[in-house]
């Protein structure tokens, strides 16, 4: 009988910091290999504006994501439509937008209101994705690929924090926390019900939770979080055991700013595999070509006595 490549699963969690991780000893999330992800400068952007004298410069999830699934840095366009916060489905508005962008500044309140506008005369805006740009991606290595809320990659991918320029913060941070709380439980029970079936060889998903906690509850609410993901990480690692290469992979960490309780993105990602291949300081375009010798190999031995994983 014909012998089956081994399969792999790609746990994608936005903001986790291999800090944390260390620091808590989470065993689940620590694999048989583990440690940061170099993310260079130029997946990099500024997150403050006049008038402050001295930039701020933080690692972009959609950046980083998109070398994630392609393996390369990031298309103008995509960065350029990224940064206009996506494509209107009209493309005379698309011109317009670029045209006002660069002409006026627009504030988070007047943008929202022109979207409500737009939106009666049917005319929205959408993220764009690979696909838009004829992009390769890990999907295409496999003809059995399942992808769950992929950044860059999936219709509607989650992205940013949904905000009503009429309500006020500890609202905005409750309905924000509640929601990914919500939406990790459906994920988890999703994930566990497909990893029981065999029509597929690379599954990856991903949730904003860690990110979003860390990001505007870095306190002890953050942590329990850390606690529930190592727990879900573990039913997963039970289910799949040695048959399925693991990745638990993120796209930046999180430090919390001084003594509040809220973060930003901190200047590494982590990564975590229960092969040990031993990678050597890899940066996030490296998995591409990991994710491809994974699908290529008979068995984690064939896998781990390969060279070139670069």
């Amino acid at each position: 009988m014909e012998r089956k490549n081994l399969r792999c699963v790609i746990l994608g969690f936005d903001g986790l910091e291999y800090n944390i991780v260390k620091k808590f000893d989470l065993k689940s999330l620590k694999q048989a290999e583990y440690g940061k992800i170099r993310i260079p400068k130029e997946f990099y952007i500024k997150v403050n504006c006049e008038p402050y004298e001295h930039p701020i410069y933080e690692p972009w999830t959609p950046l980083i994501w998109y070398s994630f699934i392609t393996g390369r840095f990031p298309s103008e366009e995509f960065r350029r439509d990224m940064e206009f916060l996506g494509k209107w489905n009209n493309k005379a508005v698309n011109l317009a937008d670029r045209l006002m962008r660069k002409l006026i500044k627009i504030g988070f309140s007047d943008m929202y209101r022109v979207k409500k506008v737009l939106s009666l005369l049917g005319i929205r805006k959408r993220l764009p994705t690979t696909k838009d740009y004829n992009v390769p991606t890990i999907f295409d290595l496999t003809k059995k690929a399942v992808a769950i809320d992929v950044p860059t990659y999936t219709e509607n991918w989650p992205f940013g924090l949904t905000a009503n320029p009429d309500e006020n913060l500890r609202d905005f941070i409750n309905r924000s926390l509640t929601y990914e709380l919500k939406r990790f439980d459906s994920l988890k029970k999703r994930v566990l019900s497909l990893l029981k079936g065999e029509n597929w060889t690379l599954l990856m998903m991903y949730t904003k939770l860690l990110d979003t906690f860390g990001e505007l509850s870095f306190n002890d609410k953050l942590i329990s979080t850390y606690f529930m993901v190592n727990n879900f990480v573990g039913k997963v690692r039970d289910m799949v055991g040695d048959s399925s290469f693991i990745l638990i992979i993120s796209d930046h960490g999180t430090e919390r700013i001084g003594e509040t309780n809220f973060g930003k993105h901190s200047d590494h990602a982590f990564y975590s595999i229960n092969i040990p291949i031993k990678l050597k300081n890899p940066k996030i375009t490296d998995f591409f070509n990991v994710i491809n010798m994974v699908l290529a190999a008979k068995s984690k031995e064939e896998l781990i006595s390969h060279k070139n994983y670069r």
